[in-house]
């Protein structure tokens, strides 16, 4: 892009190549060169960030307001939170409001394939019970951490015991074993 303006060294938006058919029209010449100058800063601002790229603010606009709601455009006079997002993340963020709508979204506690430490407290206390105890200060009971790999079975069996009895550090489950 080749700037048409520039800033002087008071802030005021000068031509940088003096044009001599326009120095004569100075009634609005100065609004006129204001408004370009910013308009010209804010299309530098993202070709630096961007890369050259001949009508990206354009397009940004163009794609802005294609997929703002009224409740967005409202906010833009004010200080509300808006995020620009490509037109592939709108209908992927579209489709997740939907199933969250729906109730069908969830936030999983952790990813699979990451390593989780599961809390065992068993009871080997010997006879015929057949049955699985707690013992709080059984000498045959067997307070351990697992280490497992989670898988998306495991973490939707397991979602409501992270935090409990499953953990996505070490340490946190060494804590809460010291705790029992």
């Amino acid at each position: 892009m080749e700037r048409l303006t520039a800033r002087s060294e008071n802030g005021t938006a000068i031509y940088k190549h003096p044009v001599p058919e326009l120095e004569g029209l100075e009634v609005n010449r100065h609004a006129v060169l204001e408004r370009c100058c910013q308009y010209e800063e804010l299309e530098e601002k993202l070709q630096n960030t961007f890369g050259e790229c001949d009508g990206l603010l354009e397009e940004l606009v163009n794609s802005f307001f294609k997929h703002a709601t009224a409740e967005v455009k409202g906010k833009l006079s004010g200080a509300g939170k808006v995020r620009l997002l490509t037109d592939g993340e709108v209908d992927k963020w579209l489709r997740w409001k939907g199933l969250e709508k729906d109730g069908k979204l969830i936030e999983l506690p952790c990813k699979t394939g990451d390593t989780v430490y599961v809390m065992n407290d068993d009871c080997e206390c010997p006879g015929d019970c057949y049955q699985s105890q707690t013992c709080k200060s059984c000498e045959y009971r067997n307070l351990y951490i697992d280490e497992e790999v989670a898988t998306l079975s495991f973490i939707i069996d397991n979602i409501d015991n992270f935090g409990k009895t499953v953990f996505l550090t070490e340490q946190e489950a060494l804590e809460a074993l010291e705790g029992r």
